[in-house]
């Protein structure tokens, strides 16, 4: 068996200092899957209430991970709002077991009946499949026939789930699995009965007849079981089979099929005897599964839960609810005897809810709960179709790697909550198994601090302060890597990153390493004083030279040294080479003083040496007053700064429509302060302190930020504070005279809302006003004002108020592409103000987006405002603001899509865009909080028959495929037939970097092997292109 060797990632420093510790990770050793098909979250109730007389009576209740899980296929989609709107939403778009199984253990969604082949018939790896590269032993057990749709979904590959002998034929013969238990037996029937033979499910005759002799299996042959005894007796046999198939004597499901009465009660109908319970199998399969010392991976299906939601049978439900809540607590005591959480992962869910099962005189938009009818009674409950639906069906989870579900968290759910897809399953069993891990990585410079770990995907490391570029970085493969690449972002100082990825067979795994600079928090050191000597005499008259020992600073360097003479700065700005700095004392008082210097370096970090006292003697008046006796010594060695700071705008106003304010300040001990409206203080100077200050704010709307330092006489700085105001930009009203014969027109002056009366639209003579509104009730839910602006449209006629008209009245508003950030402009609308409702409501409007202008007719005056849909939908292009300053390289300038699953795919080139599309004018930029909204979910490869590529570190060129797959042109005649003479011009190089996007097809050997306009109609849209 093989043994699968974790290997770790080391980090190799180039400073000489030691190897840092890594933590160990270690994936989970078992993995056990326990689905209850066709089980909804009121099916577990069920279940629960009879047995218990509780809504939550099983162990799975109080696993770490509750949660809820959407089973849609790939052309399917589950909307949280709509679901709770309408009874009849839970019926559309929902999957069958096939599609469900195979995204459960492949991690891919898939259409109807397609066993482990996904929407466009590529075969695809099950998760048992991956298990088994890694020497896991893998089985399926299920309580329906052996190659039925959940049991295939995990261990077969073929078109159509009702292919079932061919499915048993690959099951038994051409799988590696090692258990495989269930019904379909051939020779019995659904009583438990003898009858006529259908092979159907066990592969045919021949295969059935080489299980019996024991032949069947290739060089490790199976062992057949068919009784109970034989099933109940594999729980506790010390040297079990490698290979077990145990096909009970039932022919479609253990117990549910069986003859007489299908709707009595629980219980009420005898049952077959002759069978075990999926506890039975699920503990004898573990008990084969867990001799390999590799591991085991199983999945253990309640499969007649579902048919019991097809037939519309409640009590038929409750048993087997019931048989399959047991099987879980089987699998719970088996973990906690045999195993341990620390290495077992075990996943308790259902692939899709059947039958429709709520409360009594549920519909329309109300869902009833299960009436609770006390321990074992059949709850009051009904069913509302024979068919699945597509509602949330619950997902519970215990044991390594359970914590990774909450990362795959799609949306929330106003009655099940936080859910994720069934394709998590999968996806976080290939993320466990995966090993895309790296034998080293090297930096060329700096150390990682703290370590780096294999079981992290970020990390910051940072760098000793000075680091002007970012440490060159290579990684080398493990034997595991079918590829490994670095990408390596643009140098310090700053922040960078580098991205080291590794790809295996299965899934890439991408390290995304950010380099930043450390700061300088350290003083300089070794500043010491040298002259005047301790109570020097100086004559008043005298130009003094005050000398000292230079300072230190390894990190940023010295900035300056300063002057102090009584705590009161003196000569600022000494070099940062000089010792010694010329002052004339003559300013002085007679007698005692204090000097010390202060150095700065180049981080604002100060040290001040240890004072000295001198005296100033004057020339003048009978000597002066001496030395003062000493005077104690020392002193002014360490300066306190100025506490209690505030700063307020506008008394704490949030919003002015004014740049002019005025400013509250306050300080102890301060004699000086610095205002200024940006926090590197620019062009800022020091003024004397005051508790109120008039201020002018920068241009243009938004929030403005005002920054303010105090300091005192010795020269002590406070760190420095804020307050902010939100200025708003106020445009004044705009009046026009109407008449019945002309009409009349007004129009701001910015013209960001402009109004047109025709003739006849009133019958005299007036005004027309258009006002800018500052308080106006907010916009609806889910939308956006444009720009913030509201306007309150106004008419008199011969002196009195109007507000409708005869004819229709034309209003233009215009915007600015700043107006519409994180609005999706396709949906601007004009909204108007209905005093009646209090609400808005929406009017329509024809919209102008090249010229940034919509035209709206109405009829009555009131509030206007144009609106927006503030989330960006499937198919559109986002980026972030950019300053105004921003480099090409700058992250915001990285423009996404926003795919069908509400992730958003990187463009990583311009040329990839180019690919896709003309030009940027539909790219809508948002806030970074907006475009958090949006988790990554990967890279956009180029559009399939557009252009060709080749990778810089491989000389072969390549078409590009629908899904990224990447096809060899095999000789230059077939790149001149497909492209043409030139068709050298038609290829881009890409970096190695971004050659872990794509994935390699078969050769394209002749023209005849690619059709370029198929392949790119193949791909109308990025959603169509990744199948999302």
């Amino acid at each position: 068996m093989k043994r699968y060797i974790y290997i770790y990632l080391f980090v190799i420093i180039s400073f000489g200092v030691a190897t840092p510790t890594l933590a160990s990770f270690s994936p989970p050793k078992n993995v056990i899957i326990m689905i209850g098909d066709g089980m909804g979250f009121n099916q577990v109730q069920a279940g629960s209430l009879y047995n218990y007389g509780l809504t939550d009576g099983q162990s799975y209740h109080d696993f770490p991970v509750t949660i809820a899980s959407a089973t849609y296929g790939s052309s399917g989609s589950y909307d949280p709002d709509l679901a709770w709107a309408s009874f009849d939403y839970f019926e559309t778009g929902f999957v069958e077991s096939a599609a469900s199984a195979t995204a459960i253990s492949s991690g891919t969604k898939t259409t109807a009946n397609k066993i482990g082949i996904d929407a466009d018939g590529n075969e695809l790896k099950h998760a048992t499949e991956r298990a088994q590269e890694l020497g896991k032993a893998t089985g399926v057990v299920t309580t329906v026939e052996i190659s039925h749709a959940t049991p295939a979904g995990f261990s077969a590959h073929n078109a159509s789930r009702n292919n079932y002998s061919a499915i048993a034929q690959e099951m038994i013969s051409d799988s590696n699995m090692n258990v495989i238990m269930g019904a379909g037996h051939p020779l019995y029937d659904n009583d438990g009965s003898a009858a006529a033979a259908n092979y159907t499910y066990v592969g045919g005759q021949t295969l059935w007849d080489s299980l019996v002799a024991g032949t069947a299996g290739g060089a490790t042959p199976w062992a057949l079981i068919q009784t109970k005894t034989e099933f109940t007796n594999l729980i506790t046999d010390p040297s079990p089979p490698t290979r077990l198939i145990g096909i009970a004597q039932v022919r479609d499901t253990l117990q549910q099929e069986r003859d007489s009465d299908t709707s009595a009660n629980p219980y009420n109908v005898p049952l077959n005897s002759g069978v075990p319970t999926l506890a039975q199998m699920a503990q004898g399969a573990l008990n084969v599964l867990a001799q390999d010392e590799d591991g085991l991976m199983v999945m253990i299906e309640g499969g007649a839960i579902d048919w019991t939601g097809h037939d519309n049978q409640k009590g038929r439900l409750i048993e087997e609810q019931i048989d399959f809540d047991d099987a879980v607590e089987a699998v719970i005591d088996w973990v906690e005897a045999n195993s341990n959480w620390d290495e077992t992962l075990l996943i308790v869910t259902g692939d899709h809810e059947t039958g429709y099962l709520w409360g009594l005189d549920s519909s329309g938009t109300t869902w009833n709960a299960l009436g609770n009818a006390g321990e074992g009674s059949v709850p009051n409950m009904s069913w509302y179709t024979t068919g699945h639906t597509n509602s949330l069906v619950p997902l519970y989870a215990k044991g390594t790697g359970s914590d990774q579900f909450t990362d795959y968290v799609e949306d929330t759910d106003s009655v099940r909550g936080d859910y994720v897809h069934s394709t998590a399953v999968g996806q976080i069993i290939f993320s466990l198994y995966s090993n895309p891990d790296l034998a080293s990585i090297s930096l060329g410079a700096g150390s990682l601090s703290p370590a780096f770990s294999v079981d992290v995907t970020s990390y910051t490391a940072v760098l000793p302060y000075g680091t002007t570029e970012a440490p060159a970085v290579t990684a080398v493969a493990d034997d595991d890597l079918a590829a490994v690449a670095v990408s390596n972002a643009s140098a310090l100082p700053g922040t960078t990153s580098v991205q080291v990825t590794g790809e295996d067979d299965t899934i890439t795994k991408t390290y995304n390493i950010s380099f930043s600079v450390a700061t300088d928090t350290t003083d300089p050191t070794n500043l010491a004083l040298q002259s005047p000597d301790a109570n020097a005499q100086v004559s008043n008259s005298s130009t003094v030279a005050f000398s000292w020992i230079a300072a230190n600073d390894s990190e940023s360097g010295i900035q300056k040294y300063q002057l102090f003479i009584d705590d009161t700065l003196k000569q600022d700005s000494i070099s940062s080479s000089a010792t010694s700095v010329n002052f004339s004392v003559s300013s002085l008082a007679c007698g005692s003083h204090t000097w010390f210097i202060r150095v700065l370096d180049n981080s604002n970090n100060t040290a001040d040496a240890t004072g000295r006292q001198f005296s100033v003697t004057c020339t003048t008046g009978g000597g002066g007053g001496g030395g003062g006796g000493g005077g104690g010594g020392g002193g002014g060695g360490t300066i306190t700064k100025p506490t209690n700071t505030t700063i307020s705008i506008n008394s704490g106003n949030i919003q002015t429509s004014s740049r002019n304010v005025l400013l509250a300040l306050s300080a102890t001990n301060a004699s000086l302060m610095v205002i200024a409206n940006d926090s590197n203080f620019s062009s800022a100077a020091w003024e004397t302190y005051t508790t109120t200050k008039s201020w002018t704010l920068t241009e243009g709307a938004g929030t403005k930020t005002v920054y303010v330092k105090f300091r005192n006489a010795a020269g002590g700085e406070s760190t420095a504070i804020n307050d902010a105001i939100s200025l708003v930009e106020t445009t004044q009203p705009a009046t026009a005279s109407i008449t019945a014969e002309s009409g009349g027109s007004v129009s701001l002056s910015d013209s960001r809302a402009t109004l047109t009366m025709p003739a006849g639209a009133v019958s005299g003579s007036g005004s027309a006003t258009i006002s800018p509104k500052t308080n106006y009730q907010a916009a609806p839910s889910g939308l956006g004002i444009v720009g913030g602006k509201v306007y309150d449209f106004t008419a008199t006629v011969n002196n009195l108020a109007v507000t409708n008209f005869s004819r229709a009245v034309t209003l233009n508003f215009t915007y600015n592409n700043n107006d519409v950030v994180g609005i999706n402009e396709s949906t601007l609308a004009v909204y108007y103000f209905d005093e009646a409702s209090q609400v808005w409501l929406k009017l329509g409007g024809s919209t102008d987006a090249l010229n940034n202008k919509i035209t709206v007719t109405i009829s009555h005056f009131t509030q206007f405002a144009v609106m927006g849909q503030t989330v960006a939908g499937s198919g559109e292009l986002i980026k972030l603001i950019c300053p105004a300053n921003a480099a090409v390289s700058d992250p915001c300038k990285a423009v996404y899509y926003v795919g069908r699953d509400g992730k958003r795919y990187v463009f990583p080139n311009q040329k990839t865009y180019l690919s896709w599309y003309p030009d940027f004018l539909t790219v809508k930029a948002v806030t970074a909080q907006q475009l958090s909204q949006y988790p990554i979910g990967g890279n956009v490869t180029y559009r399939p028959g557009t252009r060709m590529l080749k990778i810089q570190s491989d000389n072969q060129v390549y078409v590009v495929d629908r899904g990224g797959v990447l096809r060899w042109i095999a000789a230059e005649p077939v790149a001149v037939a497909l492209y043409g003479a030139n068709w050298n011009q038609m290829v881009d190089d890409i970096s190695s970097a971004f050659f872990v996007n794509y994935r390699l097809g078969g050769p394209v050997s002749s023209s005849d092997d690619y059709n370029k306009e198929a392949a790119k109609n193949s791909a109308s849209d990025i959603n169509t292109d990744k199948s999302l």
